[in-house]
């Protein structure tokens, strides 16, 4: 029997077991990792575009060590496209963020998709918008001129710190709604309860997502600092609090060095077959199990 081993980073798994949350199972993701800055990730490579960015120091402390890529806050930025996966609709999203900026005055984007055009304007994770230094806003648009901003109410972020952040939008639950949580620490939320509950269909304009800046012609507010990877997630869970906890633990885990068991040919020859296993009501996934050694 071989065994392979597929080493995203050098980061040991953590404490915190993630599959403990089943609906962990049912995120989509599409990763840019700083590691491979010309990709973005989602069930193989999804080519992402990067432009002028450089390597940054290694990581340093509770995230380290992990390569880095820096943003120089003039020009630098990600092209996502404009994948299926970026799109909101009415459904369920969430966005994370691991990052350090050089400024807590400047505005800047971390993800978005947010156009002048008509219809353009979907969404943005952003830090110091509109004088709100260290602050954190999140805005889903359901048409250019109507949309819902959520906002941390302190200023969560500090220059020249790396920070975890996690928005999460939790569609037709009661008990999360939209929330934002910065090193895995709960900052605000929105639910059913409030009347600002964003239930609208966020809109869909064909529009370009970005890492670092928006597409917003005269106001790119592009990123200053450095990013280790930005992942957008689809069908998110509605344990949104429970996950931001355990990522910010480690943001490494769904990404962890896994082993893949090749058998030998005899072994295989006996395995049982995909049409066998649905005869018993096995039902076969693309959910990588989780399986601890010690």
């Amino acid at each position: 029997m071989l065994i392979l081993e597929r080493p995203w980073t050098r980061q040991p798994q953590a404490a915190v077991n993630l599959d403990k949350h089943s609906s962990i199972a049912l995120l989509n993701v599409l990763s840019w990792n700083a590691t491979r800055p010309a990709h973005a990730e989602k069930k193989g490579d999804f080519t992402g575009i990067p432009y002028n960015l450089t390597q940054a120091a290694s990581i340093a402390g509770k995230y380290g060590p992990v390569v880095a890529q820096s943003f120089n806050g003039t020009n630098s930025y990600v092209s996502l496209g404009d994948p299926t996966p970026t799109n909101i609709g009415t459904g369920s999203i969430a966005f994370e963020v691991l990052f350090r900026t050089t400024s807590v005055v400047t505005p800047q984007m971390l993800i978005a998709k947010d156009s002048y055009i008509t219809n353009g304007r979907e969404y943005l994770l952003s830090i110091n918008e509109e004088s709100r230094n260290g602050h954190v806003r999140l805005v889903l648009f359901s048409g250019n001129n109507s949309y819902f901003v959520l906002e941390t109410p302190i200023a969560a972020i500090t220059a020249n710190t790396w920070h975890h952040l996690f928005a999460c939008r939790a569609a037709n639950t009661t008990n999360e709604g939209l929330s934002i949580f910065v090193d895995g620490v709960y900052q605000t939320r929105t639910n059913a309860a409030n009347a600002g509950f964003p239930t609208a269909t966020v809109q869909n304009g064909e529009t370009e997502a970005r890492i670092g800046s928006r597409t917003y012609t005269g106001n790119f507010n592009y990123f200053s600092g450095d990013i280790a990877f930005a992942r957008i997630y689809t069908n998110t869970p509605a344990d949104c609090t429970a996950i931001a906890k355990a990522l910010a633990d480690n943001p490494w885990q769904l990404f962890a060095p896994r082993r893949i068991y090749i058998p030998t040919a005899a072994a295989a020859a006996s395995a049982p077959t995909i049409t066998a296993l649905s005869a018993i009501s096995i039902t076969a996934t693309s959910a990588q199990p989780r399986i601890s050694y010690s």
